[in-house]
């Protein structure tokens, strides 16, 4: 399954449904989540890191958006 990092990132970060809000706080869950796979020193699925990438990468694009609205 090919994951279009780029493309979600942009369809996420142009979804008004979705607030700044709710992109930090899915962010920090995925960390949080990671964290406690790194203290069981277990494998870290793909998915999340897919899912990481791609909640960071739409901050950045509506961080960038807004900075070019001011």
């Amino acid at each position: 399954m090919k994951i279009d990092v780029q493309k979600m990132s942009q369809n996420l970060a142009e979804d008004p449904r979705i607030s700044n809000y709710k992109l930090a706080r899915a962010f920090k869950r995925l960390d949080e989540e990671l964290r406690a796979i790194k203290g069981r020193n277990g494998a870290i699925p793909m998915e999340i890191i897919f899912a990481r990438a791609i909640l960071r990468r739409a901050r950045e694009l509506r961080t960038n958006d807004e900075r070019k609205q001011q």
